[in-house]
């Protein structure tokens, strides 16, 4: 956890100096900062956040020896998977 958050924060950081300090930077190197620091933050903080956590509440909730249980853990292994899958397959856009 404190990896992924404080990587977060150095992407922010990072992002915010990009910013502040456009003009200084070349532009071409800039831009791919920038372009490198949208992706990790949407991709992998925006997604946790945004579609994974409330789904992780939501499983905390359910009793598992119930009928409804088994359905919605099924269901909720898909929609898990779909955008599990999107952080890494945002890493080759990230390393070009």
């Amino acid at each position: 956890m404190t990896s992924f958050l404080g990587m977060t924060l150095l992407c922010g950081i990072l992002l915010t100096v990009v910013i502040f300090r456009w003009q200084e930077c070349n532009s071409t190197y800039a831009a791919y900062v920038l372009a490198s620091e949208l992706l990790y933050l949407l991709g992998s903080f925006g997604v946790t956040i945004i579609f994974n956590m409330p789904r992780n509440d939501a499983l905390a909730t359910i009793v598992p020896s119930s009928a409804d249980g088994a359905a919605r853990w099924a269901n909720y292994l898909v929609e898990w998977r779909r955008w599990n899958l999107l952080p890494s397959q945002r890493l080759p856009a990230l390393s070009a």
